[in-house]
């Protein structure tokens, strides 16, 4: 069917088609899409006060993902303001409004007004009519856990810990569902946060703790692939778990560098390296294209500089640079370049 002027299934069209090139990942497509959208609610009128809530909350994450903070936070203000208008008839969620804001300003760098809009988040979910005590409870997780990320930034692990801890006991309290598959995935993920939490004060003992917990975890559900290989159909995002464990092996190898067992920490590195290698080369990707293996490279170079192995550290930090500097999404002063770059610096010095 085709539509001619202001027609209003138009809009929704636009909207869809935007919506198709945001998960294509083609910013540009996506956000001609939903601008066309938004000039024809603005010729239709007030009837589709509705759909520009969701349009700009939609628009906001494209210009987030091109990380045009500036347009992304107009955006998702006027989401905001039409969906508080709305009152009981909300299109998007004010929750989510509130969540996508707190990203913008972690993106900005003002991770003060990162929380609060966080905080505000967790509040409306809290409030939310409609969900399940489980999606409440996912949600909710999920807010406490960018709290913390927020906290982290602003170098305040203590209070970081306190919010991941929170977001722990919320699963705990749904009860037998906390063993579900996706709560499993998001238990993970917290016992990883706090292991990098320990990292940064100090305790790598308690460190060591929280990863093998998380280890334990994944472990349980990788042991569930054959399952799922037989045609159980679990539900499980595998791509998801084994990013996980990644991340938690990569924890476990920085805890025993940081204890000075350089070779048990290099031997994991490099196992984790492979395994993303294998990984990108079946997604028909010639090099890696993972900044968790930038940040990887660069632990091991580090390793090696201590070891006084200069040429290979030097070898691994250049491979780190070129992997995390072809994000366009990644920052300058992102904390996995940034510090790849002093690495570097302290490298060619020596």
């Amino acid at each position: 069917t085709k539509f001619k002027g202001n027609h209003p299934e138009l809009v929704s069209l636009l909207i869809n088609q935007g919506n198709i090139f945001y998960n294509q990942d083609n910013m540009d497509k996506c956000l001609e899409c939903y601008e066309k959208a938004e000039r024809l609610i603005s010729n239709i009128g007030t009837v589709f006060h509705k759909h520009s809530a969701g349009l700009n909350y939609n628009m906001g994450l494209g210009h987030l993902r091109e990380e045009n903070y500036e347009k992304a936070e107009i955006c998702s203000h006027e989401a905001l303001e039409i969906t508080m208008a709305l009152e009981n008839d909300d299109d998007i969620g004010v929750a989510a409004i509130l969540n996508s804001l707190g990203n913008v300003s972690s993106g900005k760098l003002d991770h003060s007004s990162a929380k609060d809009f966080y905080n505000r988040s967790t509040e409306e979910r809290r409030a939310q009519l409609g969900l399940s005590p489980q999606q409440r409870c996912e949600s909710v997780v999920q807010t406490y856990s960018n709290i913390a990320i927020a906290c982290c930034k602003q170098k305040q692990y203590r209070k970081a810990e306190e919010y991941i801890e929170m977001g722990l006991k919320a699963i705990k309290d749904v009860g037998d569902l906390s063993d579900e598959e996706k709560f499993s995935i998001l238990t993970s993920k917290l016992y990883i946060q706090l292991g990098n939490v320990f990292i940064h004060v100090g305790d790598l003992d308690l460190s060591m703790q929280n990863f093998e917990k998380s280890l334990r975890i994944l472990s349980k559900l990788i042991k569930m692939k054959d399952l799922d290989f037989q045609g159980k159909h679990i539900g499980v995002n595998f791509d998801e778990v084994d990013q996980e464990m990644h991340r938690t092996r990569h924890g476990i190898g920085l805890v025993l560098s940081m204890k000075g067992k350089f070779d048990e920490a290099i031997g994991i590195f490099k196992d984790i390296l492979e395994q993303k290698k294998e990984h990108s080369y079946e997604q028909g990707n010639d090099m890696l294209n993972d900044p968790d293996a930038g940040k990887l490279l660069c632990d091991m170079a580090r390793i090696e500089s201590l070891n006084g192995n200069f040429e290979e550290a030097i070898m691994l930090i250049d491979e780190s640079i070129t992997i995390l500097v072809s994000w366009s999404w990644l920052p300058e002063d992102h904390h996995y370049v940034k510090e790849a770059r002093d690495l570097k610096f302290k490298l060619i010095r020596m």
